[in-house]
């Protein structure tokens, strides 16, 4: 019992550090989700993109960059980094046109800045599917347990879907790890094997109860048999 209050309060403080620190600093973004600059170049003939990785690391000094193919004929490359100067531009279109002879002007090369991605549009995508999902599981969970209190099952369902995802944001804010493509997904599915734990206790206190009820029908049958 103490072992367990001693969980709960080590969780309880996590949320709430991880909450005041969310509303200090807010969340850190990947590189993908954030404020960055991006540049298109046409090189106009096959490259390596690893090489091409190399070359725009080495020109911004960071490896927190995303560098994709544009074109089906693998002739044009977008660079994305946190931020990129005209200096640094000009260094990147240098280096391509040594190691690929081309004859890339910087001044055609322009620097997009892209705005930062609202939260709340990472989260548009999977509102209906959670949210019918949610509906099926609380009716499920109601149906198969109802035996030990209908009302006491949804509340512990939400409860506890509640405070694993609020823990897992708390962690998130205050380990400073950035919100990716992945961030939600994991949530799910952390959500999941929260939903499977709990199914997994309730089916023990089911069969427990059970058993309890049928011990009891046997003494009440012995008694009324003296």
């Amino acid at each position: 019992m103490k072992k367990n209050r001693l969980v709960y309060v080590i969780i309880a403080i996590v949320i709430i550090a991880g909450v005041i620190n969310t509303y200090l600093n807010r969340f850190v973004f990947s590189l993908a989700y954030d404020t960055s600059a991006k540049i298109d170049i046409y090189i106009g003939k096959d490259y390596n993109l690893d090489e091409v990785e190399d070359i725009v690391e080495e020109s911004l000094g960071t490896k927190d960059i995303i560098v994709q193919k544009v074109e089906y004929f693998n002739d044009m490359i977008s660079i994305t980094a946190r931020s990129i100067s005209e200096e640094q531009k000009q260094n990147i279109v240098n280096k391509l046109n040594e190691k690929y002879t081309t004859e890339i002007k910087a001044e055609e090369v322009e620097i997009e800045i892209m705005p930062h991605y609202d939260g709340r549009d990472l989260l548009d995508r999977y509102i209906a599917p959670m949210g019918i999902a949610a509906i099926i599981v609380l009716i499920y969970m109601a149906i198969r347990y109802f035996k030990l209190g209908v009302i006491k099952v949804i509340v512990r369902t939400i409860s506890w879907s509640i405070i694993i995802e609020l823990l897992y944001i708390s962690i998130i804010s205050l380990a400073r790890i950035p919100v990716s493509f992945y961030t939600i997904p994991l949530g799910i599915v952390i959500e999941i094997l929260t939903l499977t734990v709990l199914a997994n206790k309730l089916e023990k206190e089911l069969k427990e109860k059970k058993l309890n009820k049928k011990v009891a029908e046997q003494e009440k049958a012995e008694e009324n048999e003296k």
